[in-house]
């Protein structure tokens, strides 16, 4: 338990980034205007999608504890380059740097705590430590906000950033002193890997119905967080109670983080994620025909509603899977997150153009209640 307590540090130390309060004020000073941000966020789309897959069998293949570390060096390496950043390629190799990192630790990290937990015969506890990881990012995110304004204005935008590279550059010192878990590494080939991967996914309908719901879920949950400032501004909520509202969504996602572990002892997963289809489906509908306090209601049992869905997906996910292709699997549903918010993502903006934010909303609720009819039918989940 040493080594898991150990991400805990270093989880903190990664969440503990107060640049990210205040980075398009820093990147638009450093010369960046719209159009460049959007370029870097499709150099970071790309080389997640890139990357994703590669990392995972490296992570199945070579070990777990290289590229959490990898994942430490990018994140210093991006920040390093960002103090100094006044071109956009300086942007461009930051962002590229960044996905890299995220690709690296988005299959390895679950894998290694995973494995660790089968050391001490624990897995069982699986879904506890994820969502305690993820209840500690949430909060230090809070923390941070907060901290970096306070630093932005009393000291000025480029401090937030040296704040950064120390705690990235210490959660990289700490995760030297990680240690791989025992398990036995693939020799196949990396076609040879990906294939078998396939085929366990195809052997396990329900895993990977319930990977899909995750990422049916993420997608639509992803167009909530980045636009519910949209939606209070409409609702005539002043803009200076925005960070009030921000913490509460965040804070209102904890229960759900701490308590997965309890929710799968007592529900199936497959269970669970139905009723979170659901209250997604009635949720977004009600944001779509419900603008004002009802709407705002609704925003808070989305986000309680999201909470346990990465570590319930995620437990499911390694307690079906073996150690030699956990990883990798593991990137098959980071990726198709990705692919989904794509799409998901193009159907949002078409709707939205056409009928505003609330059809957009209507649009995630389509979606998540066409999807939430195909998911009963495949579980056979009977009345």
């Amino acid at each position: 338990m040493k080594n898991i307590r150990l991400l805990y540090v270093i989880g903190f130390l990664q969440s503990f980034v107060p640049a990210y309060v205040i980075e398009r004020l820093f990147w638009e000073m450093r010369g960046m205007n719209v159009e460049m941000v959007v370029w870097t966020e499709l150099i970071y789309a790309l080389t997640i999608i890139s990357a994703e897959v590669p990392t995972g069998i490296l992570a199945d293949r070579i070990g777990r504890k290289p590229m959490i570390q990898m994942a430490a060096i990018f994140g210093c390496l991006e920040f390093a380059i960002l103090i100094g950043a006044s071109e956009f390629w300086h942007f461009g190799l930051a962002v590229f740097l960044a996905a890299i990192g995220t690709a690296c630790s988005s299959g390895a990290l679950y894998a290694y705590v995973y494995d660790k937990l089968m050391e001490e015969k624990k897995q069982i506890q699986f879904e506890k430590h994820v969502g305690y990881l993820q209840a500690i990012s949430t909060v230090t995110t809070i923390a941070v906000a907060f901290l970096g304004s306070w630093i932005a204005a009393n000291y000025g935008l480029i401090v937030n950033y040296w704040v950064s590279l120390m705690a990235l550059s210490a959660a990289f010192f700490l995760a030297l002193f990680l240690s791989e878990p025992e398990r036995t590494k693939g020799q196949e080939s990396a076609v040879a890997h990906i294939r078998t991967s396939f085929q366990v996914l195809r052997s396990h309908p329900e895993l990977w119905m319930s990977l899909l719901s995750g990422m049916i879920l993420g997608a639509s949950f992803t167009f909530l967080d980045e636009f519910w400032q949209l939606y209070l501004r409409d609702a005539g909520m002043p803009v200076g109670s925005f960070g009030l509202f921000m913490a509460l969504f965040f804070f209102i996602r904890l229960p759900g983080q701490l308590s997965a572990h309890i929710l799968t002892r007592r529900f199936k997963t497959q269970i669970l994620l139905l009723i979170v289809l659901a209250v997604f489906t009635l949720g977004f509908f009600g944001l779509t025909f419900s603008p004002g306090w009802i709407g705002i209601a609704l925003i808070f049992v989305i986000y309680l509603f999201d909470g346990p869905v990465e570590p319930v997906v995620a437990g499911y996910l390694h307690h079906q899977i073996g150690p030699e292709q956990r990883a990798t699997i593991e990137s098959f549903w980071s990726l198709g997150g990705n692919v989904t918010l794509v799409i998901v993502g193009l159907g949002f903006g078409y709707v939205s153009a056409s009928f505003k934010l609330l059809g957009g909303f209507g649009w995630i609720s389509a979606i998540c209640g066409g999807f939430f009819f195909i998911a009963l039918w495949m579980y056979k989940v009977k009345e």
